[in-house]
């Protein structure tokens, strides 16, 4: 991670990011309230992207800045598979009725862009510039539109 390191400390809750080119020196500590688990760390050049977990399908999507530990933007609620691609990260979250959702939100700003409901047994996708595939374990597979996440049709 660019010459840091995060390490969570479960016992107390809490994030802390070190100088692994500077002796392990402290750079800042984050309190992370009601989080029981990270499940992943995405990052590009200025955040960290945290997916993190305190229940079966609660949690939180936490973004983080890189120099000093202040939050962002968050996203509420228990996220699956996270993939940065252009100037967009998408999601798959689970809502606390367990339904699930494909989201295209800004990275910078954290504004959704666009929300597609997908069944729960959604088990693979692709990213082109302008479709994304959901590929299912049924078989059943859905296109959709990058700029709307709206049902993708070919015209060309």
């Amino acid at each position: 991670m660019d010459g840091y390191e995060l390490r969570y400390d479960r016992e107390r809750s809490i994030l802390l990011c070190s100088s692994i080119t500077n002796n392990n020196r402290k750079l800042w500590v984050k309190k992370l309230k009601e989080i029981s688990y990270i499940s992943n760390i995405i990052e590009d050049e200025q955040r960290y992207y945290l997916a993190c977990e305190s229940g079966e399908i609660s949690g939180q999507f936490l973004v983080l800045l890189k120099r000093t530990g202040s939050t962002k933007w968050f996203i509420p609620g228990k996220s699956y598979l996270q993939i940065l691609f252009g100037d967009y990260i998408y999601l798959i979250f689970i809502d606390e009725e367990e339904h699930y959702y494909f989201l295209k939100v800004n990275r910078k700003s954290g504004e959704l862009k666009w929300h597609h409901k997908v069944d729960q047994d959604l088990c693979k996708y692709s990213i082109t510039k302008e479709r994304i595939l959901l590929t299912y374990f049924s078989g059943k597979e859905e296109s959709i539109s990058v700029k709307t996440g709206g049902f993708y049709f070919n015209d060309s």
